[in-house]
């Protein structure tokens, strides 16, 4: 059992053999469901976009059951991890992600370094093909219609200490907010 990073940074290395036009993936416990995520891939071709991850805004016409408490964890890593990587995102952490082939490539290339924030990771590496000037002609936040909070999800104070430990690795990694233009 290697977690959630080695297991989407294998199944994205697998996927890359099939040669397709695009890879992607979703939670296993499905908070976004199959069809939301067929969305987030038919954005990503209509659009002619490199990178597009799902976004969990709550607001009107929209379904996002979410936890309180988890909101406001949420909230408060977002902020963390948007002034590490130096750019306005609002959810790095949805488990609804797509992107085309050349991107991904570069983005499995190699395994990732962090356990808990791989999702940042992903990020940093995409500043590194994507200028941050020009990160929005190639990559989209996408607002997902329906998220819902899967009961059994497991955070305890235990996994902050972790996940703190995996923002001081990027930052030593990629340098922080100061990424290359």
């Amino acid at each position: 059992n290697g977690g959630k990073a080695n297991a989407i940074y294998e199944g994205g290395r697998e996927a890359l053999k099939k040669k397709p036009a695009y890879i992607g993936y979703i939670d296993a416990d499905l908070a976004v469901s199959l069809e939301a995520f067929n969305e987030l891939l038919e954005f990503a071709i209509k659009e002619n976009k490199n990178f597009v991850f799902g976004s969990r805004w709550k607001r009107i016409g929209s379904t996002i059951d979410r936890k309180l408490s988890r909101h406001l964890i949420g909230r408060f890593f977002a902020t963390l991890s948007s002034n590490l990587l130096n750019l306005d995102v609002y959810d790095t952490q949805c488990g609804a992600k797509v992107m085309d082939n050349k991107t991904a490539k570069h983005v499995f290339e190699q395994p990732f370094t962090t356990n808990w924030i791989f999702d940042v990771e992903i990020f940093f590496r995409l500043l590194q093909i994507f200028s941050k000037e020009r990160f929005a002609d190639h990559a989209i936040e996408f607002p997902l219609k329906e998220w819902h909070d899967v009961e059994g999800s497991k955070l305890n104070f235990s996994h902050s200490i972790n996940i703190l430990r995996d923002f001081i690795v990027l930052r030593k990694k990629y340098g922080g907010t100061k990424v290359k233009k």
